[in-house]
């Protein structure tokens, strides 16, 4: 009978095998080994620091020997900006010049313009702003081309000038009789 069933088996099935069981499965986040410094990052599908640390010189006192802290090993003090997610600064938000906030002076004097006559659709201020940066940076560039023309003619005058002068004085060597 078992001869029977083997020989009405097709050759190219595979052999039935079990479902893998609940805990012998691979978790999709692995445990975070420590949750208050660590964090998953979905995408690199690694653990990152949740503040990432600066360069730390933590080390021992030449004097006592105890264990010196620098501040970000305790918490103490944040890490320098450029280790923080983000931008270092808060940019404009509309031409993102840094340093003077969400909104700077500039764009600012631009905005009330706009808003006085009337447009308050933050999309068309936002057009309105960038159309004013655009006219005073081809303003900008309009009046530092003419200031390089006019040093080059100035140049080519005084080029010019001198060739001239060398032109008018008498010449020594015809002089000798």
């Amino acid at each position: 009978m078992a001869e029977a069933r083997r020989e009405n088996t097709p050759l190219g099935t595979s052999p039935a095998i079990p479902p893998i069981p609940a805990w012998a499965r691979l978790r999709a986040v692995p445990l975070n080994p420590d949750p208050k410094r660590l964090r998953w990052d979905a995408d690199g599908r690694a653990f990152r620091f949740i503040r990432p640390l600066g360069r730390c010189n933590c080390g021992k006192s030449m004097l006592t020997s105890e264990k010196l802290t620098c501040g970000l090993c305790d918490g103490r003090v944040l890490p320098p900006q450029h280790f923080q997610p983000g931008p270092a600064y808060t940019p404009c938000r509309y031409c993102g010049r840094p340093g003077e906030g969400r909104v700077c002076s500039r764009c600012r004097a631009i905005k009330a313009r706009v808003l006085a006559s009337g447009i308050a659709d933050d999309d068309q201020i936002l057009v309105e702003t960038q159309r004013a940066l655009s006219a005073a940076e081809r303003q900008a560039q309009r009046r530092e081309d003419s200031e390089e023309v006019k040093a080059r003619r100035e140049s080519n005058r005084r080029r010019r000038e001198r060739r001239w002068a060398k032109d008018c004085l008498p010449n020594p060597i015809a002089a000798v009789p």
